[in-house]
């Protein structure tokens, strides 16, 4: 178990090796608990290396990494380790779309065609609205059980070169039922990536770079593609089998993840420990999951968005309103993020897993305070509770 022994050593030298910036963060009673309650859960679910950020309450950011970026070579992970974020991506598209709604380029209620014509009229119109808000009727990817190649999507290694490739991809399927029903989809947020390139006349990377990240600081975050050289890309793994100790129920994630950690016919209970899993190339889901960023960069986002630097109030509060469906029943999501209480107080959360990555942020919007944790293994298990975990040390 030679990765044990490096995490034991990774986690013993966190400090020094993540860097803290010239911020401000916990106190040194806090750093010692968070520091304290992350080596534990890293060492319980075997995670190779994990980043976390923190917007304080008081205004300031703060980031540092855990274990190892890079297992077989030795290399740590730091705050500045890249980390696809899957799902996570969708608050980061959604903002966007809402700045360009603010401005007046993109109403949300109109038919989508009107910013991305290359998306065919269905049996029944879609919004923008509807995309944000997982209710357009719009498939989810195919799972990673299907090993036909020209349906596989999990695991495809297939490159969408734009965002126009990734919708000439999804515009073949119909619509599931009409929209106004809740069903999670990564593809529904391809369609908004098209729709903020047309209303923005820009390419989506571009867009997304002035309406967003250039504002924000956010110097390290893109899209992931497997042909770019991507400074601090983090490797990732996945596990055949969890911990005894681990529960993997606990994460209470809105839709099922399907990933495969093994080829076809490998028996994954079998063997514990860590793998390194197949390559993937995750451009076709562009502003649905397609980001890597990294936990210096999320703490800023945070920061900004609980300011109200990243979008005006008003749009924010549109955003992080839960949405009705059509049969007057309640939906868990906002537009772009999930929306619930916890001990009678609002909270505001994402939750993302990719091939060899997860992710999770959640802000407390009365307290003013933000938690991101980012991991190379993908599907952890504990990503809620170690945000939970390090939520408790800052408040105490």
């Amino acid at each position: 178990m030679r990765h044990l022994v490096l995490l034991s050593v990774a986690l013993a030298t966190a400090f020094i090796v993540g860097s803290t910036g010239a911020m401000a963060g916990p106190s040194k009673r806090q750093l010692a608990e968070i520091d304290a309650r992350i080596t534990e859960i890293m060492a319980r679910d075997d995670i190779p290396g994990l980043s976390v950020g923190i917007a304080m309450p008081d205004g300031q950011v703060w980031s540092k990494g855990y274990g190892f970026s890079d297992l077989e070579n030795d290399v740590p992970m730091t705050d500045k380790s890249m980390v696809r974020i899957g799902g996570v991506s969708q608050i980061l598209t959604a903002t966007a779309a809402h700045r360009l709604a603010s401005a007046g380029k993109l109403n949300l209620e109109a038919p989508l065609q009107d910013y991305c014509p290359a998306y065919p009229e269905k049996k029944w119109p879609i919004t923008t609205r509807q995309l944000l808000g997982h209710m357009g009727g719009v498939r989810h990817r195919h799972p990673s059980r299907i090993l036909d190649p020209d349906k596989q999507e999990a695991y495809s290694i297939k490159h969408f070169p734009t965002v126009a490739a990734s919708v000439a991809w999804y515009a073949r399927d119909p619509l599931l039922h009409e929209p106004g029903k809740v069903r999670f989809s990564i593809p529904g947020y391809a369609l908004v990536s098209c729709a903020i390139e047309g209303a923005s006349d820009s390419a989506f990377p571009v867009a997304m770079d002035a309406l967003l990240f250039e504002r924000l600081g956010m110097t390290a975050t893109q899209l992931d593609n497997p042909y770019t050289l991507i400074k601090h890309r983090a490797r990732g793994y996945c596990a055949n089998a969890w911990p005894e100790t681990s529960d993997p129920t606990r994460d209470d994630e809105p839709v099922e993840s399907s990933y495969l950690c093994a080829p076809p016919g490998y028996e994954p209970k079998t063997n514990r420990g860590l793998r390194s899993p197949a390559g993937s190339d995750v451009t076709r889901e562009s502003g649905g999951g397609a980001f890597i960023s990294s936990a210096h960069d999320l703490a800023r986002f945070m920061r900004g968005y609980l300011d109200g630097t990243a979008l005006p109030e008003a749009q924010r509060a549109i955003m992080t309103t839960n949405q009705v469906q059509r049969t007057g029943e309640p939906s868990p999501f906002g537009l772009g993020i999930t929306v619930s209480e916890q001990d009678e107080a609002t909270i505001w959360f994402a939750a993302g897993t990719e091939v060899g990555a997860s992710a999770f942020v959640m802000m407390f919007p009365k307290d003013g305070l933000g938690v991101v944790v980012l991991s190379n293994l993908e599907d952890q298990p504990s990503r809620r509770e170690t945000v939970m975990q390090i939520v408790d040390a800052v408040r105490k």
